[in-house]
């Protein structure tokens, strides 16, 4: 609960470009965020980490989560990350409150379901050729396994795309000739659903795997792929909960830790402390704000870049979390204890 889902999570702002909830596919910021206003509307995530410290994903033309290399904690979801599941876009809890508190314990963010005003995903996979209309920028190129270039994407230069039966894709992105992230797509066997694994590198020390499913609003064109057509998601999760936070409260100390590797141990009375793990954020001040409340302030070289506030809900065992990224993006997300 230290970063949000996209979105994946999730690090820095996601845009919809970049390995995209379509082709690396995660929804962008602005379909997983919460606004708490209004005025403060995050950005929409490409199709393409909550709770997981912004998981670092976000949308791109890839048409899936953009899986923001840069680290998981801040804003897939991604996955933003988005891998979402930093303070991870996807967010994961940051920190928590005192000895023998409500906050310790292992907390996971739900899972992220797209905003309303995300729009669906659209691709068509007929001779093969494979044309992501919804991807930002949008694409079209040889579905033939070979690596083709992709123009104006900040996340991967190339993608390649193999059908290996009628129901079955497989991409690979890649960035100056290093693979960034190995995508499947599933479709069932009646052609309602959809399921999109992703297989992101760069994130963490291993590879973290993205996992979005779709329900079908369209079909293709006669005689496509099952994978054409229009897509809605429906939600997103990272399958093995890097994402999952551990928080401990001793000594007026907090000890955060997670499972992208990523620690701290500081008091709560608004001492700075090393942050580890990350290289977004070289500090951390934390504040006990009353008995359900905590807020954490990430820094990067003695500015506050990312205000996190960990609420406990009255049943002890949900949490709600807020980041604010403080250049006016507001992302909110709910987690729960599981052990």
């Amino acid at each position: 609960m230290h970063t949000a889902l996209y979105p994946l999570a999730v690090p820095g702002e996601r845009q919809r470009q970049g390995l995209s909830a379509r082709d690396l596919e995660c929804p962008s910021d602005k379909a997983y965020r919460r606004p708490s206003s209004p005025s403060a509307r995050p950005r929409n995530p490409e199709h393409g980490v909550g709770l997981t410290r912004q998981r670092g994903l976000e949308r791109d033309s890839l048409g899936g989560i953009n899986a923001r290399m840069k680290s998981p904690r801040s804003g897939f979801a991604p996955m933003k990350l988005r891998p979402q599941f930093a303070c991870f876009g996807l967010i994961l809890l940051p920190a928590l409150c005192l000895g023998q508190s409500l906050f310790d314990g292992t907390w996971r963010p739900d899972p992220q379901k797209p905003g309303p005003d995300q729009p669906p995903d659209e691709v068509i996979l007929m001779s093969a050729q494979y044309e992501c209309r919804s991807c930002k920028p949008a694409y079209k190129i040889a579905a033939d396994g070979k690596d083709h270039e992709i123009k104006n994407n900040s996340y991967y230069d190339s993608l390649s795309v193999s059908i290996v039966d009628d129901h079955t894709v497989v991409k690979t992105a890649k960035k100056g000739g290093t693979t960034v992230a190995n995508i499947k797509e599933t479709v069932s066997i009646d052609g309602g659903s959809r399921t999109q694994v992703q297989s992101v590198v760069g994130m963490a020390p291993r590879s973290v795997e993205f996992a979005r499913t779709f329900s079908r609003i369209s079909p293709g064109p006669s005689g496509s792929h099952a994978l054409s057509g229009t897509w809605r998601e429906l939600q997103a999760d990272l399958v093995n909960h890097e994402e999952d936070t551990t928080y401990k409260i001793h000594n007026n100390t907090l000890d955060m830790s997670d499972g992208f590797g990523r620690s701290f141990s500081a008091r709560l009375d608004g001492a700075e402390a090393s942050y580890k793990g990350d290289p977004h954020f070289t500090s951390v001040s934390v504040k006990m704000v009353d008995s359900r409340t905590i807020e954490e302030s990430d820094l990067k070289d003695g500015k506050i870049v990312k205000i996190c506030t960990w609420t406990i809900r009255p049943d002890g065992r949900t949490m709600h979390v807020r980041f604010d990224d403080t250049k006016g993006h507001i992302q909110e997300q709910d987690g729960r204890r599981v052990r």
